[in-house]
């Protein structure tokens, strides 16, 4: 027994969004489990049932949430799949309307780059100058190695704190850095995030092997 799929059709069981041929399995690989395995594939249940109480008006799953739920899947899936490249090109095609628009809830889109607990958000890309707008994050207690600019850098600290050598950046604050300057060790204590202007030269950098 697979307990990932297992687990995969009892929350698409308790979404209410299991039916025919996936259903029958369902029913009777649960048939089958230990108590340990029902106990926990029972929370499914009841998180569902949190839900509802959460949407009174509802009775009945929407129409094909089967389906939204796989493509959203999948859709993360594509997404770790995704090289370097492919993360500047992804805003070309809304880029050649004239608008794009991001929403500040919106959770995906974030990419680690070769320092543990740091990741950045591409939020727009300027092929023809060669620079982007990219949201920074570094998780509490992450330290950023020393590092030199091909290009200048500008960064505005939106929350948390950013230790670059004797300065330290909070929330409202702004740094430059001219094109072939360097820095050393930058670390953040808090954790924080960060909106920045960068050469895409400087951003490819980001995910380059150590």
């Amino acid at each position: 027994m697979n307990p990932e799929h297992l687990e995969e059709l009892a929350a698409l069981n308790a979404a209410g969004a299991l039916d025919g041929k996936d259903l029958e399995e369902f029913q009777r690989l649960l048939a089958n489990a230990d108590q340990r395995t029902k106990r926990i594939l029972a929370r499914f249940n009841n998180l569902a049932g949190l839900l509802a109480v959460s949407l009174p008006h509802r009775q009945h799953p929407f129409p094909g949430l089967r389906q939204k739920i796989l493509r959203r899947v999948e859709a993360e899936a594509s997404e770790t799949r995704k090289t370097p490249a492919d993360f500047l090109n992804q805003h070309v095609e809304a880029a050649l309307s004239g608008f794009s628009f991001i929403s500040g809830n919106e959770a995906t889109g974030w990419k680690e780059i070769r320092v543990r607990g740091a990741a950045v958000k591409l939020l727009s890309v300027d092929q023809a100058r060669g620079y982007a707008v990219v949201l920074g994050k570094l998780e509490p207690g992450t330290r950023y190695p020393a590092h030199k600019h091909i290009n200048g850098e500008e960064v505005f600290v939106l929350s948390g704190d950013l230790h670059i050598g004797d300065h330290v950046l909070r929330a409202g604050d702004f740094h430059h850095a001219d094109a072939g300057t360097s820095h050393g060790e930058n670390f953040s204590e808090a954790g924080c995030t960060i909106l920045a202007v960068i050469s895409t030269q400087d951003l490819l950098a980001q995910f380059a092997s150590t």
